[in-house]
């Protein structure tokens, strides 16, 4: 049986390491009042930044259609025999949920995973996930393989300012802190597919220091992987502290694409990694 992967663009997979590893993303889209762009298509990161943070005009964002997912699995029907398909949070987009909607209407087996988590901590699962499909070809079996990944894999972060995300609507159980919005800097992370506070922090450099401090607690790792929006000087000091934890000894870098950066704004920190699965040990 040949199986192909699918995610969304919030995943921040760059493109080519999807195209080494199989993996098809279907864009989320990125509103600039009347101006609508597909995420990582037609507006690049580097772009996107310089309107979000130049421009006047608050970007807004909207899950892909139900019927970009037809199209998509239909497509990839034709030479596959099943799909697994992964994809941010439901509680923060309506992807999964258009996913879901469209595996109804394919004829082969497509199993839609709500991933619970976005960015470099759904990458992270994809990428595992695209390997493992080349090894076993028993959809329920690469779906079980995809929940253990999912309750493996942790992600923190930390944010320059709150007020992306408070104007995105995206505080998640984190809410208690927009009345001190101006005092700290908080790490954040994902508790049950929401944004959550783990921390308060009051300062940039602290954070940054509590960042380091969690990578090497919650050590050691399969996989990991750098996150930043704008500037990846302290990600790449990050980056290499992780590769002492990490069992590949590889780190990915990844930028925050549009989708995802209309939240986090610029100037973000964090990392994502998947804990050792205990049965292996």
């Amino acid at each position: 049986m040949k199986v192909a992967v699918v995610t969304d663009s919030t995943s921040d997979i760059p493109k080519e390491i999807a195209k080494k590893y199989g993996i098809t993303i279907v864009p989320l889209n990125v509103h600039f009042d009347l101006d609508t762009y597909q995420d990582g298509i037609n507006i690049t990161s580097e772009e996107f930044y310089k309107k979000l943070v130049s421009g006047k005009i608050f970007p807004t964002t909207s899950a892909p259609s139900s019927g970009i997912f037809l199209e998509t699995y239909k497509k990839l029907s034709e030479n596959y025999d099943a799909i697994i398909s992964i994809h941010v949070s439901s509680k923060t987009s309506a992807t999964y949920n258009s996913a879901l909607q469209a595996s109804k209407e394919i004829k082969i087996p497509i199993e839609v995973i709500d991933s619970k988590v976005v960015s470099a901590a759904l990458a992270l699962i994809v990428i595992k996930i695209a390997t493992y499909v080349k090894s076993s070809n028993n959809i329920k079996s690469i779906k079980s393989h995809a929940e253990s990944l999912i309750q493996r894999t942790t992600i923190f972060f930390s944010l320059e300012t709150l007020n992306f995300l408070i104007k995105g609507g995206r505080m998640g159980k984190a809410k208690g802190l927009i009345g001190s919005i101006l005092k700290i800097k908080p790490i954040l992370t994902f508790d049950d597919g929401e944004v959550n506070v783990y921390e308060r922090i009051r300062s940039k450099r602290k954070a940054i220091e509590k960042i380091h401090e969690l990578a090497s607690s919650f050590a050691p790792y399969e996989d990991t992987a750098v996150i930043y929006s704008t500037d990846d000087t302290e990600p790449k000091k990050l980056g290499n502290l992780l590769q002492n934890f990490t069992k590949s000894k590889s780190v990915l870098s990844l930028q925050l694409g549009p989708v995802v950066g209309t939240y986090g704004g610029p100037n973000v920190i964090g990392f994502s990694g998947i804990k050792p699965d205990e049965r292996d040990e």
